[in-house]
């Protein structure tokens, strides 16, 4: 049998990716794996479904290619994802896809519980990176949750060199989490140093006048905003990290905690085809010509 596993290109979607090789290993499954680019720009490749089996994990594409997907290989492609508005999007096509597509919790749990069933007790870094990617903050939210998400985006995104053992390892995934702390602390130095460059500004985005923190970083996303505005007192609608590169910008948001009528994901989506995620949390992609002209208010000294 042979499978192929396309995910996305962040914690969540390298989880999604290890549950699903571990659990087609088991089944001696020939596995190839491939990654969503961030920008979504790359067509997909049409020669994939020259496959047994295509798993498309904590990622979409436009319900046209969904559709033909599903056209050649039926319910031998599933689709699993959480992200709102790529599920949203593909209800348009009235196709109904094998898988699982629910807000309810993170990809790579979703996944976890379509190979091995509801009730299995998922591995740490599962149900770590699960709360970490829905922004459930615990109790263990600095020690555990953020330190654990760190180390595998640092670490774990070459799926294809990780041991199947390694998803089950919990004693293993709490001394990570060590290494994930010392990130994390880092970061939060970095991350106060980059936030002081941050402006405060009304942008149009969708038709709303919001007021926006946003900051120029190619190390962070929006979240580092959020803690500088908690010290500094600073209210907004919407927290906003971009950089440049390569060939566009990068647009990541993130909601500020008590704000309502801001919808992240829907945002990003009305700002680029490629955009989109969750209420909380999401990103886009767009040229430098409609950048310039969407966030002009930016290049105002």
């Amino acid at each position: 049998m042979k499978a192929v596993i396309i995910h996305h290109t962040d914690a969540d979607g390298y989880i999604s990716a290890l549950v699903a090789k571990t659990a087609l290993l088991e089944r001696n499954a020939d596995i190839e794996l491939l990654f969503v680019p961030f920008d979504y720009k790359t067509p997909f490749n049409k020669e994939l479904l020259q496959t047994d089996y295509l798993y498309l994990l904590d990622a979409s594409y436009s319900p046209e290619v969904l559709t033909e997907i599903k056209k050649v290989l039926g319910d031998r492609f599933i689709w699993i994802d959480h992200h709102e508005t790529a599920i949203k999007q593909s209800r348009t096509s009235n196709e109904i896809f094998s898988g699982v597509q629910s807000t309810e919790t993170a990809a790579c749990l979703l996944t976890w519980r379509y190979f091995y069933g509801q009730f299995s007790k998922a591995p740490l870094v599962v149900t770590q990176i699960a709360l970490y990617d829905t922004w459930q903050h615990t109790s263990d939210w600095d020690t555990v949750t953020y330190p654990i998400n760190l180390f595998v985006n640092t670490f774990w995104s070459d799926v294809a060199s990780l041991n199947p053992a390694q998803l089950r390892d919990d004693n293993a995934i709490l001394e990570a989490a060590t290494i994930g702390q010392a990130l994390y602390a880092f970061e939060q130095i970095d991350g106060e140093r980059a936030a002081r460059a941050s402006r405060l500004d009304i942008i149009k985005i969708a038709g709303k006048e919001l007021k926006v923190l946003s900051c120029n970083s190619t190390q962070h996303n929006s979240q580092f905003l959020a803690e500088y505005a908690v010290s500094n007192n600073i209210e907004c609608d919407v927290f906003m990290n971009y950089h440049y590169g390569p060939n566009s910008w990068k647009i990541s948001l993130y909601l500020p905690e008590g704000v309502d009528g801001v919808h992240c994901g829907e945002l990003c989506k009305s700002i680029s085809s490629n955009g989109g995620g969750h209420k909380a949390a999401a990103g886009c992609n767009v040229s430098d010509t409609e950048f310039r002209k969407l966030f002009s208010t930016l290049f105002d000294n």
